[in-house]
Formats: C-alpha cells, structure tokens, sequence
C-alpha cells in the first residue's frame, strides 16, 4: 500500500525465465499485488514464479482460453461489432 492506496501488477511474461526473477525481485515491497501473465512460454517462467517466495497469481493459456470460450457467442444471439455506436 502506498499513499493509503492498494497498488497491483500486471507482468506479461512470454518467453521471459531468464529475466522474470530479476523483474520480481525488483518490484517494491508497497506493491500489495502481483499478477503474472504466462501467454503459453515455452521456456516456462511459471516455475520460477510459483517458486518465487512472494504470493504471486499466475495467470496461464488455460485460464486464457477458459475465458475465451466463456466468451464466444452462442448461436442465434445478436452480436455486436466494432461499428456499433453507443446511444
């Protein structure tokens, strides 16, 4: 917390196991919440962040994709498009 305000982060990490503990170690203590993105790595920085002694909320490709589908349109519904103006 800094100033009275809860302070997060969001850290996308596609292909980063070589610098992602750097990075960690690096954000201040103030910061009440740390959220890493691993966007389907292959060279795994979820390992080192699920070792990391810092809670850390590690988000993976299958949440991404559980989201995703969650979010598909179902058949016969209208949908909208980036045309749309709001009213």
């Amino acid at each position: 917390m800094l100033a009275g305000r809860r302070i997060a982060i969001v850290m996308p990490a596609y292909n980063e196991a070589k610098l992602i503990r750097g990075a960690l170690e690096g954000i201040p203590s103030f910061v009440d919440h740390i959220i890493v993105v691993d966007d389907a790595s292959i060279d795994t920085p979820s390992k080192i962040v699920r070792a990391f002694p810092r809670p850390i909320e590690l988000i993976g490709m299958e949440l991404i994709r559980e989201l995703a589908l969650r979010s598909r349109p179902v058949a016969g519904t209208p949908s909208c498009s980036a045309q749309t103006s709001p009213p």
